[in-house]
């Protein structure tokens, strides 16, 4: 078993992943702002990304276009039946493949624009 940190590794048997089918469909760019000042909260804007061919594709696709920002990508995965919402953003799971989250302990404020 090797570690690094408080990760520990081993070898794995066999090369089948049982569920695993295809890449996900699209991902999500959370982009950070600059380390805000005192009383101020971090500034963070979201984007989705369809059409990456893989985790990595989506990586370099963001490092490019937000160059010296911080970072963290999502892929997007479906919620399975029984799991759905009818629809918004609870009708998926997001699972953190890359970066961090920099607002950890704090509060967030989300608000939709719609235009019915």
């Amino acid at each position: 078993m090797k570690g690094h940190g408080n990760m520990q590794s081993h070898l794995v048997a066999g090369r089948n992943l049982a569920g695993v089918t295809e890449n996900p469909a699209a991902y999500r760019v959370r982009v950070w702002g600059a380390e805000p000042g005192d009383g101020s909260s971090r500034q963070m804007d979201e984007w989705d990304l369809d059409g990456a061919l893989s985790a990595s594709d989506a990586i370099e696709w963001a490092r490019h276009t937000f160059r010296d920002r911080e970072l963290e990508l999502f892929a997007v995965i479906p919620r399975t039946y029984g799991e759905t919402r009818p629809s918004g953003p609870a009708a998926f799971r997001y699972v953190r493949v890359y970066g961090q989250d920099l607002d950890q302990g704090g509060e967030s404020e989300v608000v939709y624009l719609h235009d019915d």
